[in-house]
C-alpha cells in the first residue's frame, strides 16, 4: 500500500518559479471551476441506509461497550419511526426528501437495524 507520495524533482529547477507556476495554474483552474454550474444536491433520506447505520451503531456499541453509540442508534431508530413510516399503513417508506416521501421499502436493512 502506498502511504506516502514519492518525492520527485520539479520540472523547473528554480523552486520559486515552480511554486509560482503551480499557484497560477491552480488559480486558473479554480476560476474556470467557478464558471461551471453547481451540481445538484442529493439530500434525500434512504430508509435502507438508516437501517444499516442503526445496525452498525448497535453492533459497535455492544462490541466496544460504548453507550453513546447505542443512544445514537436509538435516536436514529426514533427518526425512522417518526419520518419514514407511512402514517396510515404503518409500512416503511423507501425514502424521504423534505416533506415528500416515496415508495414502500422492501429491503431487510431497516428491519435488521431494529432487531440489532
Amino acid at each position: 500500500v502506498l502511504t506516502e507520495i514519492p518525492e520527485r524533482e520539479p520540472l523547473v529547477q528554480d523552486k520559486e518559479i515552480y511554486r509560482k507556476s503551480l499557484n497560477k495554474a491552480r488559480q486558473m483552474l479554480h476560476e474556470k471551476r467557478l464558471l461551471r454550474p453547481r451540481p445538484s444536491l442529493d439530500d434525500k433520506i434512504l430508509t435502507s441506509s438508516n437501517g444499516l447505520m442503526i445496525s452498525g451503531f448497535c453492533s459497535a456499541g455492544c462490541a466496544l461497550n460504548k453507550p453513546d453509540f447505542i443512544r445514537t442508534a436509538i435516536r436514529a431508530a426514533d427518526f425512522v419511526c417518526d419520518y419514514l413510516v407511512h402514517k396510515q399503513s404503518g409500512k416503511l417508506l423507501r425514502s424521504c426528501y423534505g416533506a415528500s416521501c416515496h415508495g414502500l421499502e422492501q429491503l431487510e436493512q431497516p428491519i435488521l437495524g431494529f432487531i440489532d
